[in-house]
């Protein structure tokens, strides 16, 4: 059997890429985010007004750790629960005003990941990382438990 270091490697970016999150979430003032909120904000600033289960299932985490990034962030100010007005027995989450305001720092942040990621790449480089990723990632397709 060959041996790869894809796994080494990836932790290594992963490792890298949360430290560089959190250094530049404090440098914009933000050290009350934690890097795992960001998938949060990223599925409420592209569909407010959702269930808890649909954002633990869009995020990938279970409905219990989903939970508790919520009540802290709501505690924080940046997300509300509230009843659908069409139907009040539905409970969804949203951002608030607070919440909302973030997204211009949140891509700025993204953004710079991302072009940290690919720094010394081609477009056709990053372009092939990102698709051999997805394709390594999809042969580790687990349901999570809700």
């Amino acid at each position: 059997m060959k041996e790869y270091q894809i796994l080494h490697l990836s932790s290594r970016l992963r490792e890298g890429a949360n430290r560089y999150l959190i250094d530049e979430l404090t440098r914009a003032g933000l050290e009350d985010i934690t890097t795992a909120c960001g998938d949060v904000f990223h599925v409420l600033f592209l569909t407010p007004k959702i269930p808890l289960k649909t954002l633990a299932e869009r995020i990938r985490r279970t409905k219990s750790t989903t939970s508790v990034m919520v009540d802290r962030l709501e505690r924080l100010g940046y997300v509300e629960r509230r009843r659908l007005e069409s139907d009040g027995r539905v409970l969804v989450l949203d951002l608030t005003e607070k919440g909302r305001a973030l997204k211009p720092k949140l891509d700025a942040v993204a953004g710079a990941l991302n072009e940290r990621i690919v720094e010394g790449f081609s477009d056709e480089e990053a372009r092939t990382l990102e698709r051999l990723l997805a394709k390594a990632a999809a042969n580790f397709k687990y349901p999570i438990e809700t």
